[in-house]
């Protein structure tokens, strides 16, 4: 299967350099996210573990904390290439906006 240019986009005309920089964010953010919450649920698999005996139901935190961490490092690493191809095409700061005085 042929892969996508990580900057290639869908539809006929492509969105302004905002829009996709916006998009490439919204990657960043959602990767974030992702491994902060399986953080969390790490941690309350902790606090469950010191409050109450140990049980393989209990296990199932964990797995689903490891998996949602590693899917989202694979995001944000995605992000990372992302911008780089991006910024590579555009010049770097492309798609930034000045804020207003």
């Amino acid at each position: 299967m042929k892969r996508k240019h990580p900057t290639e986009w869908q539809g006929s005309t492509p969105p302004s350099l905002i829009q996709q920089r916006m998009e490439i964010d919204r990657v960043r953010t959602r990767g974030l996210f992702g491994i902060w919450g399986g953080l969390a649920l790490l941690a309350l698999w902790f606090t469950q573990l010191a409050i109450v005996e140990f049980d393989v139901l209990h296990s199932v935190l964990v797995i689903l904390a490891g998996m949602m961490i590693g899917t989202r490092i694979r995001e944000f690493t995605r992000y990372k290439r992302r911008r780089a191809a991006f910024e590579l095409e555009h010049g770097e700061g492309a798609g930034t906006q000045d804020p207003l005085s």
